[in-house]
């Protein structure tokens, strides 16, 4: 079987894309923060250690997270496994800042030691990453260098991918791709199921918020036809 690799940096959708190939059957190598596994995995990535990399991906199907996405290493696999599928998942860059913001301060909202309380909870790869990686020890003052790091990092990927011919699916969870993109690109048959969303109230009220942005608008609008029609 062929391997899948999501691309896309944590916090555009990972982890409903990492249960959505958990329901087609993959086995899955779960990304997640706190993770044991996943802590080692960004080790080995930032030490250059592909020998042991290779030696994990001998255990799974497909993987999503840390350090498949948010770093380089698809440049090492697309040329280690040429014939596997890449996935990357988008996000527009302030939602996704927001999003990754909100899980670094979820320990400490005080964006000048929030990183080493993060790090104190057991979260090491994650701080490990953005220090050696993005090259950030706070979160105070950095917004433009992350959001930088992430359009820079993906303009990157996307040039790759271009200029390659290899599997390679773009995939935008929050402008409704699913099941129709995903069975479609993996050659599988649409579940009877749901697509899962793992952070969906995070979706609902993104969706709230355009739908609010509507209205406002709406009204707006009516406000001007009715002053046309009968004044102020």
């Amino acid at each position: 079987m062929d391997k899948i690799f999501c691309i896309g940096f944590p916090k555009t959708g990972t982890t409903s894309l990492e249960e959505a190939l958990t329901i087609l059957g993959y086995k899955t190598c779960k990304g997640h923060y706190d993770n044991n596994h996943t802590n080692y995995l960004i080790g080995l990535y930032v030490n250059n250690d592909f020998e042991e990399i290779d030696r994990l991906i001998n255990y799974y199907d497909a993987f999503t997270d840390l350090p498949w996405g948010g770093t380089d290493l698809y440049k090492y696999l697309t040329t280690k496994y040429p014939r596997a599928k890449f996935i990357h998942t988008q996000r527009e860059v302030e939602s996704w800042y927001s999003s990754l913001l909100k899980m670094l301060t979820k320990f400490d909202s005080n964006l000048n030691t929030a990183l080493n309380v993060f790090h104190s909870k057991g979260r090491y790869g994650v701080v490990y990453y953005l220090k050696k990686i993005i090259n950030i020890t706070t979160l105070e003052n950095t917004k433009e260098h992350i959001q930088s790091y992430y359009l820079e990092s993906n303009k990157e990927l996307m040039t790759h991918f271009d200029n390659n011919d290899f599997h390679y699916l773009p995939m935008n969870l929050f402008k409704n791709d699913g099941w129709d993109t995903l069975c479609a690109f993996l050659n599988k048959p649409i579940p009877e199921t749901k697509f899962p969303h793992a952070n969906k109230a995070e979706i609902q009220k993104k969706e709230l918020l355009v739908v609010d942005s509507k209205n406002k608008s709406l009204v707006l609008k009516t406000k001007t036809v009715l002053k046309k029609m009968f004044g102020n």
